[in-house]
């Protein structure tokens, strides 16, 4: 009982971390149709500047921090990289982030070396026991935080009218810059939020999570795994799957033998591609 309660509190910490960190991949992969292979690489930069930068007096101060500096890198992208290869087939999107993923590993390798670093002394000290179960604070307020990103990000995009252009200008460009929208603009704010939301999540990932040049590939390779079981284009979907594959990934490392554990996600993955590939919810937001 006592591993089951653990490894079910584990996992919905998973989840909301999970969601931090899928859900500026859904706006971007699934709202703007942009295959994004650098948001990994992405995020292990953020969390390096989060190390490099410190707390400043206050972890709240370095994620707002954070936050501008990778909003301004995500719109520097879509400008530099994005928007010349956006009508193109995905196939140019795909290579040309993987190399901006390749270039940023290779630049964290050369600059800070391949010795994991993290910040464990800046983490919320103790633990919270619920049912036995003891969770760190400092990954509860990741997971709250996650909670929050997408919360916030789901409300921005259906409710708002900047959101409601940016739904616009993703699925039909001509008809958005006829009704007076303008295209690039919109979507490059979308870049930046998808790519900015990362910057909020880097203080508090550090204090758990050792970063490497290759960190990203493993974050990456989750998030669409995320956002193509909730559905491409849906952020409730992407929460709903991070909350599932954050349990079938805790739980069957507890539960199921050797690496079959390890696979459990992965195994899920494949089941859903091949009996509902639209995914958890479709297209819907």
């Amino acid at each position: 009982m006592d591993v089951f309660v653990q490894a079910l509190f584990s996992g919905l910490l998973e989840a909301g971390l999970l969601m931090a960190v899928s859900v500026g991949l859904a706006l971007v992969f699934g709202v703007m149709g942009v295959v994004n292979f650098a948001h990994g690489a992405l995020l292990m930069v953020a969390m390096y500047v989060a190390i490099e930068v410190g707390d400043l007096g206050s972890i709240w101060i370095t994620m707002l921090l954070l936050f501008a500096i990778m909003a301004i890198a995500g719109g520097v992208v879509y400008l530099a990289l994005i928007r010349p290869a956006y009508h193109l087939d995905h196939t140019f999107q795909l290579l040309i982030t993987l190399g901006l993923a390749v270039v940023l590993e290779n630049a964290a390798l050369l600059y800070f070396g391949a010795q994991p670093r993290s910040r464990p002394d800046a983490g919320i000290d103790g633990s919270l026991r619920i049912l036995g179960a003891a969770l760190p604070w400092n990954r509860v307020a990741l997971a709250a935080i996650g909670v929050a990103i997408t919360i916030a990000l789901y409300l921005f995009i259906t409710r708002s009218e900047l959101g409601q252009q940016i739904r616009a200008a993703s699925q039909d460009t001509m008809a958005a810059q006829l009704s007076g929208i303008s295209v690039q603009k919109v979507l490059a704010v979308a870049m930046a939020m998808g790519i900015g939301v990362l910057g909020l999540i880097a203080p508090f990932l550090v204090t758990t999570t050792s970063v490497s040049p290759t960190l990203g590939d493993r974050f990456v390779l989750l998030a669409f795994v995320v956002v193509i079981l909730g559905g491409a284009g849906s952020i409730r979907g992407a929460a709903i799957a991070a909350v599932i594959v954050g349990l079938t990934e805790t739980l069957g490392a507890a539960y199921l033998p050797g690496t079959l554990g390890l696979s459990a996600v992965w195994i899920l993955f494949v089941l859903v591609l091949l009996f509902r590939p639209q995914g958890l919810m479709g297209n819907r937001v």
